[in-house]
């Protein structure tokens, strides 16, 4: 895009410099992630070994932890360990835009093995949130028998093969895209 630069006159003119814009990049430690496994699988009828992740056991639909909800935060800042924890035990984790779209948030849910379910995702644009894969978090939001508005899920239609799939999906891409080493 034309930079314009003021000149001793304060009139503006046009000049031919290009000004580049990079996206704001967020990361987190591969420590974060959970180990894999190599597991044999079948793909395109011949057997190879995949890494699967382990994955934490679940026992909440949505994470307790509601941005802007302070009270939802029952611990001291300090403590990491619980806060990754209660993000670990639950399917999703809200997420949404507060101070601007991108924050670290959203990749201590996904480092701590939940899926984000953002809030109005679809308002965020194309060069927001750029290194994450909205395709995967698009279509776990609409898994059936997810419902946002209560922040639980109907365990009788919900899938979870898809879901563990989508977050095997999640994950890896977080593991070869979005750790610190990944993004430098």
């Amino acid at each position: 895009c034309p930079y314009r630069q003021s000149s001793s006159s304060s009139l503006e003119k046009s000049t031919n410099i290009t000004v580049e814009f990079y996206p704001i990049v967020f990361g987190f430690i591969d420590q974060y992630l959970f180990e894999s496994i190599p597991r044999q699988v079948l793909i395109n009828q011949q057997l190879k070994i995949v890494d699967q992740i382990c994955l934490p056991k679940k026992f909440k639909d949505f994470s307790e932890l509601t941005p802007g909800k302070l009270q939802t935060y029952k611990f001291n800042f300090e403590n990491e360990i619980d806060y990754r924890r209660l993000y670990s035990t639950a399917y999703f984790a809200i997420t949404m835009k507060k101070g601007g779209w991108d924050c670290n948030r959203h990749y201590e849910i996904i480092s701590s093995g939940t899926m984000p379910f953002f809030d109005k995702l679809n308002e965020a644009g194309n060069y927001t949130l750029s290194l994450l894969p909205k395709s995967i978090l698009y279509e776990a939001q609409t898994i059936p028998g997810v419902t946002r508005y209560n922040m639980s899920i109907n365990h009788q239609l919900f899938d979870l093969n898809q879901y563990n799939l989508l977050l095997h999906r999640l994950l890896y891409y977080a593991k070869h895209r979005l750790t610190t080493i990944k993004i430098v």
